[in-house]
């Protein structure tokens, strides 16, 4: 043979007719022997390799599921209701519904009977407020207020002044010549503790002296004295007394009396002499009836100039 040729293939048919196969090649140096290095290549004569046994193919089985009714709102219903939809969801569901629809509409009706109840405790409380407080309607019964309030009239007595006074910690001291109305705890002259509307004549630190008709108010401010309705700017007639009176008005007191002077014609301070200012629910502050007769009472206290006033 000869080295430098290529190998071949030898016949071995002169050995009994059979064709010997090439050999596998060597392995690699440092290369491990392959297990499929001792099977023979696959000549064209060869059958191919008998296919390799697959393993069978299992379809996915679909997990158990188990149908669930669907379940209704019951957080906010009834537990009577919502432990019936529970047990037996399919089953009596128009009484359900019946039962649920009555449930809704009692909530209903007792929603609007509470908002009507708060409407009206609300309304109660904001005239309750409004009466003690602020502003409060009365109405006159009698003549002694006359010429300038007349029977029946309609008034609106404003107490934001007393109010003010009283959060501040101090007695409410109105000015003279405001109309003001008295508490029921004055005894009226029929013996009846009754509420009594009079005008402010003397303020704490004066004194008051009623002689021949007159109203003569003394103070520190004023020790010769003036003319009461004269200052205020009142046309009355004149102030009956029966003899003369004097009367000193201490702290927290003032003194009241009705525009109608004539004997028997007010039940006044004096009969009663000073009152205290606790006394006192408020002033006028406008007349609302007759329609024709009303206006506002903003009244001022004039400015008192000594000299100018006679007696």
């Amino acid at each position: 043979m000869n080295p430098n040729q290529p190998p071949r293939d030898i016949d071995d048919s002169a050995f009994g007719g059979q064709k010997s196969l090439p050999l596998a090649p060597p392995p690699r140096p440092g290369q491990g022997a392959s297990p499929f290095s001792s099977m023979p290549d696959a000549g064209p004569d060869m059958p191919p390799p008998p296919p390799q046994p697959s393993k069978p193919v299992v379809a996915p089985q679909a997990l158990p599921v188990t149908p669930v009714a669907p379940q209704p709102v019951l957080q906010h219903l009834p537990a009577d209701i919502a432990a019936k939809i529970a047990e037996t969801p399919q089953q009596n569901s128009k009484e359900v519904e019946a039962k649920a629809e009555h449930h809704h509409t009692n909530a209903s009706k007792l929603k609007s009977l509470v908002s009507i109840i708060l409407f009206i405790v609300c309304i109660v409380g904001a005239a309750f407020v409004i009466n003690q407080f602020i502003f409060q309607s009365y109405f006159v019964d009698g003549t002694s207020m006359t010429p300038t309030l007349q029977n029946n009239d309609r008034l609106v007595i404003s107490k934001v002044e007393r109010t003010a006074a009283h959060l501040q910690g101090r007695p409410y001291i109105p000015e003279r010549g405001q109309i003001v109305v008295l508490d029921s705890s004055i005894v009226g002259a029929n013996g009846q503790d009754e509420q009594l509307i009079k005008r402010v004549m003397g303020l704490p630190g004066d004194k008051i002296h009623i002689q021949d008709g007159v109203v003569t108010v003394t103070n520190d401010q004023f020790p010769d004295g003036f003319n009461a309705d004269r200052t205020l700017g009142l046309t009355l007639a004149p102030t009956y007394s029966a003899g003369s009176l004097d009367f000193t008005i201490n702290p927290s007191q003032v003194f009241v009396m009705g525009d109608n002077r004539a004997q028997n014609g007010s039940y006044d301070s004096r009969a009663f002499g000073p009152i205290d200012v606790k006394n006192l629910e408020g002033r006028l502050w406008a007349r609302i009836l007759p329609i024709n007769d009303a206006k506002l009472f903003s009244f001022a206290a004039p400015v008192i100039l000594p000299g100018k006033f006679g007696f």
